[in-house]
């Protein structure tokens, strides 16, 4: 030591410290004892605040009596004091020399609080404030988390756009909780309602105003009280239910009632005239009764439905062969007795049709005909809708305001061929043709109701009130007489089966055999005479050549050929 500068420099009595009450300066090196890190850690007794210098880590240590450690102190202590800082829920903070720094910077809602004596910092975060939130809440798992509880549920909720509910969603609607109702302002769509208890089902017990309800199920709440509808059931298809009209009671196959069919013989079980249709345009049914064609090259043939097909309902038996070759406007019409028929009200259509091969086109029709003679009003037409038919059975069906005959004039004439009717008609124009029809119906209302094929013999009783067929060839009896005055036969010949639409055209074929026991003659009917009311039962006066075998005697008319028969033609004409 070449120079030591002091101001004091004094010694305990009892001690073996050196105590140096001045800055000390030093101008050559100091140096502390040196020993290995083994060394260090064995030494026997160490004082709190002695140096040494550890020479495997080459490190100057200072011993803490405090916690009986040895400490490194020194540039290398103040270099990896802070080299990796670990920050809980970040990633780790490196520092890696000793210009390090770290900046702590207190966000909103966010204060620090430095504590110099406990040499920690604090930070002390505002509560959430939900009364405003400024930005989406998004929860960290994906369908984890809950919105409330059971225990502890929301009060109110106000969503403006869409609700999504995993891959369904609600669209903008406003709901309303009023007078014991919930009001939509636009529609729900649900794929059904469901109640998840199992127990009592799902109650409203106000009025529930909704302008659109779209439901894979609809059914009875109880077993007893029903579904109440008062406005239109609009099913898929096109099929709409008119429950105002208070007779819409069932659907195809539900077995729960229908609508009377305005239509006879829809089903085509009647075929008085014969099945195989004849072209014609004379305006008179020729096969299928009471359904005529209006074109001379159009025609009705009969045909059979497969046993236990399915593809049309109610188990047809016939289907009719709508037939034409003509290029032109084809009408196949039936005639409603009764202009007045539905008048200012809506009446709907249905039938299954089919062709035999690619699409036709069909119209549909009502025309309202006024009569003949007199100053009868001229007929109105009403447009139903088109229909593009194909190679499969389809049912289609429409609804049609028919107009009301106010300020409308009917013939006067008692005995016209064409009287007061509504017209059903099928329309096709433009190609040759043929279509198929089953199970026709019109009826009152906005509704298509179920089909259901009335007893042949119920719907031959009505058919006969417009044609009625006598006869049945060969030794048919159809009728008695007497041989009043020579060459004479006066006969009488029935033909009510309820009163006939008009008084009817009689017409015969055939040739017809008088008979008195062994005696019989033959001969053509020459000469007539009927009560003229179209109600009476007929009665007929034959004048033919019958010698005097059968004068003053009671006869059998009956057939002599198979072509024998009479004809009482009352039709719409």
């Amino acid at each position: 030591m070449s120079k030591l500068e002091v101001n004091q420099i004094s010694k305990t009595p009892t001690g073996t410290e050196v105590t140096i009450q001045s800055d000390l300066y030093l101008d050559a090196p100091v140096k502390f004892a040196s020993y290995t890190t083994a060394q260090i850690n064995a030494l026997q007794n160490p004082v709190d605040g002695q140096l040494v210098y550890d020479t495997d880590e080459g490190t100057v240590k200072v011993y803490k009596g405090s916690t009986s450690v040895w400490t490194q102190v020194g540039g290398t202590e103040h270099t990896q004091a802070f080299n990796t800082i670990s920050v809980q829920g970040q990633l780790d903070v490196v520092t890696t020399t000793q210009n390090d720094y770290i900046i702590f910077t207190a966000g909103d809602d966010i204060t620090i609080t430095t504590n110099p004596a406990n040499k920690t910092v604090q930070f002390d975060v505002a509560p959430l404030d939900t009364s405003a939130v400024g930005q989406h809440i998004i929860p960290s798992t994906d369908n984890l988390y809950d919105l409330g509880s059971s225990s502890f549920k929301w009060a109110d909720a106000y969503i403006q756009d869409t609700i999504h509910m995993g891959n369904s969603s609600i669209q903008a609607v406003n709901i309303g909780v009023n007078d014991d109702k919930i009001t939509f302002s636009d529609k729900i769509e649900l794929d059904g309602i469901i109640d998840s208890s199992g127990g009592a089902g799902i109650e409203v017990d106000g009025n529930m105003n909704i302008d659109l309800v779209k439901t894979d199920e609809l059914r009875e709440k109880t077993t007893s009280n029903g579904i109440a509808l008062t406005n239109d059931l609009v099913l898929g298809s096109g099929v709409t239910i008119d429950f105002t009209n208070g007779s819409a009671t069932g659907l195809s196959g539900g077995g729960g009632g229908t609508n009377a069919n305005l239509l006879m013989n829809g089903a085509f079980q009647v075929w008085q005239y014969g099945t195989a249709g004849i072209n014609t345009a004379n305006g008179r049914p020729q096969s299928a009764d009471r359904w005529v064609t209006t074109t001379s090259n159009s025609q009705i043939t009969q045909a059979t439905f497969a046993q236990g097909q399915s593809d049309v309902p109610a188990n047809p038996e016939y289907y009719a062969r709508w037939i034409s070759s003509s290029t032109g406007t084809c009408i196949m019409e039936q005639r409603i007795e009764g202009v007045h028929t539905a008048q200012g009200q809506q009446v709907t259509y249905s039938f299954w049709a089919k062709t035999t091969s690619g699409t036709k086109t069909l119209d549909i029709d009502f025309t309202q005909q006024f009569g003949v003679a007199g100053g009868y009003s001229a007929a109105v037409t009403t447009a139903g809708d088109q229909h593009t038919i194909t190679t499969t059975w389809t049912q289609f069906s429409g609804t049609v305001s028919i107009p009301s005959t106010s300020g409308k004039s009917l013939g006067t004439a008692s005995n016209q061929a064409i009287h007061d009717c509504l017209k059903f008609q099928f329309k096709h124009a433009g190609s040759a043709f043929e279509i198929h029809f089953a199970n026709v119906k019109v009826e009152m209302g906005g509704s298509v109701t179920s089909f259901e094929r009335p007893h042949y013999n119920e719907e031959l009783t009505k058919c006969t009130r417009f044609f009625q067929k006598v006869g049945a060839g060969t030794d048919a009896i159809i009728g008695w007489g007497g041989g009043s005055r020579n060459n004479v036969l006066d006969g009488i010949l029935p033909y009510k089966l309820g009163p006939m639409y008009r008084f009817p055209t009689k017409i015969h074929s055939g040739q017809y055999r008088f008979v008195r026991g062994t005696d019989s003659e033959y001969g053509n009917y020459l000469n007539h005479n009927f009560n003229s009311h179209k109600d009476d039962v007929g009665w007929g006066c034959w004048n033919v050549d019958i010698g005097n075998k059968i004068v003053n005697y009671f006869v059998t008319i009956a057939g002599n050929n198979s072509s024998m028969r009479w004809y009482w033609d009352a039709e719409i004409q």
